[in-house]
């Protein structure tokens, strides 16, 4: 390999998916009381664990799979999502 031979890494091009990563935003949503005190207990009996902590965790194993179900990642929405009751 001569010097101008050299091999650089492609640049990665940042996709709107990756720079939300960085940020951290609210999420709301009602959930029965039943699931909500499972968790609550659980948090309050592991040590170092948060609500955030495990609910980020938690979401995040639910949507791999989700994906792998799939195939792959969902596409990037195309608008907002509605809040509400869902239109059946």
């Amino acid at each position: 390999m001569t010097k101008t031979d050299t091999l650089e890494e492609p640049q990665k091009q940042e996709t709107p998916q990756e720079t939300v990563k960085l940020k951290r935003i609210r999420i709301s949503a009602e959930i029965s009381g039943d699931i909500a005190e499972r968790i609550k207990n659980a948090v309050y009996w592991t040590p170092g664990m948060t609500m955030a902590g495990f609910i980020e965790e938690s979401l995040a194993k639910a949507i791999e799979e989700l994906e792998e179900e799939k195939g792959g990642k969902f596409l990037q929405r195309e608008r907002r999502l509605v809040g509400g009751r869902p239109i059946i």
